[in-house]
């Protein structure tokens, strides 16, 4: 299995494949994985050929003051920087976000006019209406409660039918009812393909998907036409 940060601090890791035409952004959760170790998520993105760049939520404030090792202070200069990242040949940006990084990455892929998303237990409403509604909610709260923030937001407010993302995957536990409830926040648009994962309440949905076989097909489904 690759090490993606091979033990260093780091908050960014870029795999470059400079013929590609794709990138791929994932913001991994506060738990810095992707429900599976990104060193094993990688093992199946490497296949599809793409610029991979990974973050890492080491503040475990889902992004919204950005990445301090290098000193950006919030999640809409977090979207300028990941601009630069984009090799001029590339035409196509995917995002994947696992957990509260499920919120950077559907923001970002917003911003960034991106193709596609696939949020596995993603958040999607930072607000404190919908925080305050379940125990796990309250818990998040509490963690960026003092952040001043203009980020902390509904994402189902900034989804439009034109935007441009053609497809967004969300995949959860069937049973889990807190990210089912994000999940269902922004199916008003008909780019959403909800995937609930039956029979599990699990909220590293990448996990029971990994071990039933389903998660490579998730992705090879997600990416078709990448190589």
């Amino acid at each position: 299995m690759v090490e993606v940060f091979e033990g260093r601090q780091d908050e960014v890791c870029s795999f470059v494949e400079p013929a590609s035409k794709d990138i791929i952004f994932v913001f991994s959760g506060a738990a810095e994985r992707a429900g599976i170790p990104l060193g094993e998520l990688h093992q199946y993105l490497r296949k599809y050929g793409a610029n991979v760049v990974y973050l890492r939520d080491k503040s475990k404030l889902l992004y919204l003051n950005g990445l301090s090792s290098l000193k950006i202070s919030n999640l809409g200069d977090l979207v300028g920087y990941l601009k630069e990242l984009i090799p001029s040949g590339v035409e196509r940006i995917h995002c994947i976000g696992s957990s509260g990084g499920g919120f950077a990455g559907l923001y970002a892929a917003l911003k960034l006019g991106a193709t596609s998303v696939i949020l596995f237990g993603g958040v999607t409403d930072l607000t404190n209406e919908s925080l305050l509604a379940e125990k796990r909610g309250v818990a998040l709260l509490n963690r960026i409660i003092n952040l001043e923030s203009p980020y902390k937001l509904n994402l189902a407010n900034l989804i439009s039918p034109d935007c441009s993302i053609a497809k967004i995957s969300l995949w959860y536990g069937e049973k889990n009812i807190v990210d089912a409830r994000y999940a269902k926040n922004i199916t008003l648009v008909p780019q959403v393909i909800n995937h609930p994962v039956a029979g599990t309440d699990r909220h590293d949905i990448t996990v029971p998907m990994r071990d039933e076989g389903l998660l490579e097909s998730a992705l090879d489904d997600h990416f078709e036409g990448l190589s």
